[in-house]
């Protein structure tokens, strides 16, 4: 969003489907090859991610991470991760009630 860019645009940019890149904004494994490719794509050096394997199938330490990086007001900033954290937050809860 910071980018003005859309999920169809990004998929369209890195050559695969709307549905991979709302996997990997839900949280789902990025391979290395697209992580360098959206980070080129968004203008973002990849070693801000961390140099942990972790920080590319990780969802929230990917948001968080990427939120830091965006340059928002504190204000924004603060109630971005709030979002981010409610949203991890609730999908726990989610896949603990299916278990």
């Amino acid at each position: 969003m910071q980018r003005g860019l859309t999920q169809a645009d990004v998929a369209v940019a890195l050559k695969v489907s709307g549905n991979t890149v709302s996997g990997w904004e839900a949280g789902k494994g990025l391979s290395v090859k697209h992580w360098h490719d959206l980070c080129l794509l968004l203008k973002i050096p990849c070693e801000v991610m961390g140099e942990e394997s972790s920080n590319f199938t990780d969802g929230y330490k990917f948001q968080i991470n990427f939120l830091r990086q965006l340059g928002l007001c504190a204000h924004c900033n603060q109630k971005v991760e709030e979002a981010i954290d409610r949203y991890y937050g609730e999908r726990d809860t989610f896949q603990k009630k299916r278990v």
